[in-house]
């Protein structure tokens, strides 16, 4: 089983269907979502990151910090 997975792009229409049914099987703690700019309050009970995907310092960064075993790019 994957214990966290990181879904960029999540708050377009295809990033943000897959991040509700991957939480749905795996738990809201085990999906991260993240997005070029920051999310609205009402969404701020998940775990988000604000990532532009082309900054691959910052990636790396948050996949070790977060020990993210799967990468969704959306």
């Amino acid at each position: 089983m994957i214990n966290n997975i990181l879904v960029t792009g999540s708050r377009g229409q295809l990033g943000s269907d897959l991040v509700v049914a991957l939480q749905r099987r795996y738990g809201t703690t085990h999906v991260m979502e993240s997005g070029r700019s920051p999310r609205s309050q009402e969404s701020k009970l998940f775990p988000y990151k604000v990532l532009d995907v082309t900054d691959s310092r910052r990636l790396e960064k948050i996949i070790k910090r977060h020990q993210i075993e799967a990468l969704l790019h959306e």
